[in-house]
């Protein structure tokens, strides 16, 4: 096998190795976009769900358990979403009480803090009326 074809074939390895990477970077890409998508749709949850209870503390019903609450100072928050997501699925929480359930296991603190930015996101308007 002479130089040049050497050359050649060292370059196809390369450009499908740079394919190989291009499509795994294309892949995590939409798995970030997705778990994005699932975590704005969360939020927007947890924040239709304070505003329609208007209660300080939701009251949970006593026999959910408790979720060790979200801290900063020890885990990251996209840590922390999969294992809630994971304790509302393995609980069989409805959907109409997750919301309540992630804020009465939350502390004081992050729990005053979510109240905080839900109270300044526009209320719906009634169109009906």
């Amino acid at each position: 096998m002479d130089d040049r074809e050497q050359r050649r074939q060292a370059k196809e390895q390369l450009d499908q190795a740079e394919a190989r990477e291009e499509k795994l970077t294309n892949l995590l890409q939409e798995q970030r976009r997705q778990a994005d998508a699932r975590e704005e749709k969360l939020i927007k949850a947890l924040a239709e769900g304070a505003a329609i209870t208007g209660a300080p503390f939701p009251v949970a019903s006593g026999s959910i358990p408790k979720l060790t609450p979200f801290d900063a100072s020890v885990e990251l928050w996209k840590d922390y979403l999969p294992r809630f997501v994971t304790f509302v699925g393995a609980n069989s929480i409805p959907v109409g009480k997750t919301a309540q359930v992630f804020l009465t296991s939350q502390s004081t603190t992050t729990y005053k803090l979510l109240g905080t930015m839900a109270q300044q996101q526009d209320r719906p308007k009634d169109v009906k009326g």
